[in-house]
């Protein structure tokens, strides 16, 4: 992701708008474009006071340490996504395999008869 695409996505990523594969070039972006994190805090620190305004809320005014909890918690949230695809994957693939063993071994004594049968057939026995 580039800065253009970054700055596009601050007011979703505060939102919690992003789509998984956006929030991961997000947060790499942000991680290491020290202009773009400057944006995001600054629109992060505008869109949490206006929370706290409008709904007259008290919580954690430390804003910048917020947003870095904010960030470590969305990468957190994406490893645990990451981490579930691929069990879900292996387990998938050992399903899939074992669904496979099963029918080979079901259906192979059977042809293993029709060759017999077969060949007893064509060798006149």
């Amino acid at each position: 992701m580039n800065c253009d695409d970054t700055i596009k996505c601050i007011e979703r990523f505060v939102n919690q708008d992003l789509t998984p594969r956006e929030m991961e070039g997000f947060l790499d972006h942000v991680a290491e474009c020290s202009d773009c994190y400057e944006e995001l805090a600054t629109y992060y620190t505008v869109a949490v006071t206006l929370h706290y305004l409008e709904k007259n809320e008290e919580g954690n005014y430390n804003i910048p340490l917020r947003l870095k909890e904010h960030l470590a918690q969305e990468r957190q949230r994406l490893q645990r996504q990451k981490a579930f695809r691929y069990g879900l994957s292996v387990l998938l693939g050992i399903l899939g395999a074992c669904l496979i063993w099963f029918l080979c071994n079901m259906y192979v004594p059977a042809a293993q008869v029709f060759m017999q049968i077969g060949t007893q057939l064509f060798s006149g026995a």
